[in-house]
């Protein structure tokens, strides 16, 4: 019965859609029949064009069963209070710091030669850092972290020297060097036998490129030796001589000797030197810069005096020779770092002065012209020819040249 229902449900949906087709037809335009016509499938293959880039999958690897290169662990980080791997050194003196030593008091008993921490120097207002890794004594004495107190040394391009105290466990590793800290000159520990050699110690804040110790009788003959100096005394430093590299020095045969020493600016420094006095440590400073010897060591016709009768305050004193001077070659200044008041005269002892001196010695008749400036800078001018003028020069205003 259920199945008739269906039957008949079917047929009539059915007619239905014929009757709303044969509809449609009535009012459209009649449409032709389509043909269907067959299409041949074509497959194409796509040309694929290379990347040029470098597959880095782990499929294109080869995988070694140990590499080469380690990988190393991250290390845990534990804050050590009082030690560092290294120094921070701040530099605010005033000068480029060139030597820094730092040493505890037991390192100071094992080696007390002056060690130098720097590649390079510290220009003022600058920094360097110490890596300890380079210096192991010193790194095993702060890894102790005793309560040991440190020194650091330093010296500065002109020769000073510094000095101050330091706690790793308690300050800070950046280390200041102030001027404050300023020790001047460091000291020597060596010591000298009388009789054997003398130590001479450079405190001029200059350069020393000549030193020479004159007896007697090579001051008298106005001789002054061989230059003692093979190499640039620098200040703050200190060089032993031995006495018998110097025969010419007999502290047995004589009382007294002269040490004349000039710097890098042509200045000389003079002290004279007793050895029965058992100092033979020769301490050269700015106190000894341009002082007269004693009267028993000036050579005869050597000491020129020279008399200001200009009216003006003289402050450069020259004496070159008449061809020196046609060369614009002034040589030294007599008066070094003095001035020359109107009235005074002065004494000058030309052996100090090696070019002015060699001069006079390699010629018979020597001709020098006296070039002088006042405090106008006005310049007076006199030639001089000590074989026929005599060893005294009176200048005036006439000697004043006038442009």
């Amino acid at each position: 019965m259920k199945r008739l229902f269906y039957a008949f449900a079917l047929l009539s949906l059915m007619g239905l859609f014929l009757i709303s087709c044969s509809s449609t037809n009535s009012v459209s335009e009649e449409i032709l029949p389509v043909a269907t016509i067959p299409v041949e499938q074509v497959t194409v293959e796509a040309t694929v064009v290379p990347e040029e880039t470098l597959d880095i999958s782990t499929e294109n690897f080869e995988t070694s069963p140990s590499s080469i290169a380690q990988l190393l662990p991250l290390k845990r980080q534990v804050e050590t209070d009082g030690y560092s791997k290294e120094i921070v050194i701040m530099n605010y003196t005033g000068y480029e710091i060139t030597v820094l030593d730092i040493f505890s008091d037991s390192m100071y008993e094992e080696n007390t030669d002056l060690s130098n921490l720097l590649t390079y120097g510290i220009e003022d207002y600058g920094s360097t850092t110490i890596p300890l890794d380079w210096y192991p004594q010193l790194a095993q004495a702060l890894s102790a972290q005793t309560e040991e107190i440190f020194h650091v040394n330093a010296m500065d391009s002109e020769g000073s020297s510094y000095y101050k105290e330091w706690q790793p466990l308690i300050d800070e590793w950046e280390i200041e060097l102030q001027y404050n800290d300023r020790n001047y000159y460091p000291t020597t520990e060596e010591t000298v036998l009388a009789g054997e050699s003398i130590l001479v110690s450079n405190n001029s804040f200059y350069t020393f490129e000549q030193l020479y110790i004159r007896n007697k009788t090579m001051t008298q003959e106005q001789e002054f030796g061989p230059n003692l100096l093979g190499f640039d005394f620098l200040p703050g430093h200190t060089v032993r001589i031995d006495i018998k590299d110097i025969p010419w020095v007999d502290p047995a045969q004589e009382s007294s000797f002269l040490f004349v020493a000039f710097d890098n600016e042509g200045d000389f420094y003079t002290q004279e030197w007793e050895p029965q006095d058992f100092n033979w440590h020769i301490d050269l400073t700015i106190d000894d810069l341009n002082v007269l010897p004693n009267a028993k060591f000036l050579p005869p016709k050597a000491t020129l005096t020279i008399t200001n009768n200009t009216g003006k305050e003289l402050w450069y004193v020259y004496l070159p020779t008449e061809s020196m001077a046609a060369g614009n070659d002034l040589g030294d200044d007599l008066l070094v770092i003095d001035v020359f008041p109107a009235g005074n005269s002065r004494q000058f002892d030309l052996a100090y002065f090696p070019r002015t001196f060699e001069a006079y010695r390699a010629s018979e008749e020597p001709l020098f012209k006296l070039i002088v400036y006042d405090s106008d800078d006005s310049e007076y001018n006199q030639l001089w020819n000590p074989t026929t003028d005599g060893w005294e020069i009176i200048l005036t205003p006439n000697d004043l040249i006038v442009e």
